[in-house]
């Protein structure tokens, strides 16, 4: 079983070829039939005003361990042959890859099915942090929607 979790500064999106190729590789000698990829990118606009950027911060190492135990219960719950998580940290500018969940196991059924809840742990569980910069100024996200502008000293 392929069971990764990463943060990085720097693109991602540009590991996926390789990360697809290693995890296809479990179709060889496994029951793998379906292999998914979910990849969230900053967005341009939320709520009417323009996304300049974001920025991510965590404590590195506790961050990858949360997002290694997701990826190894989720696995696990679901027969998954592979999943692995990246994580951005750093500045990311609309368009670009923030995270990539991949997923591989006997069908389509259990891979989307672990694949959402992937995303949503991530999201919910993992101590990483996200100011989002735009132009009616900056605001720390919590989960998916909630926003706090940011106080500025």
């Amino acid at each position: 079983m392929i069971v990764r979790a990463e943060l990085v500064e720097g693109d991602i999106a540009g590991r996926l070829k390789s990360i697809l190729e290693e995890v296809s590789k479990t179709a060889v000698d496994k029951e793998v039939g379906g292999v998914e990829v979910f990849m969230g990118v900053v967005k341009g606009r939320v709520g009417g005003f323009k996304v300049e950027k974001l920025v991510y911060t965590a404590y590195k190492e506790v961050a990858e361990r949360v997002l290694e135990r997701i990826a190894r219960e989720e696995a696990e719950k679901n027969s998954l042959e592979a999943v692995v998580i990246l994580h951005r940290l750093g500045e990311v500018r609309p368009g670009e890859a923030t995270v990539i969940v991949v997923a591989a196991g006997r069908g389509r059924d259990e891979v989307n099915r672990a694949t959402r809840v992937i995303i949503d742990r991530v999201k919910k569980e993992a101590p990483i942090f996200k100011l989002e910069v735009r132009e009616d100024g900056e605001y720390w996200v919590i989960g998916d929607e909630t926003r706090v502008k940011r106080a500025r000293s």
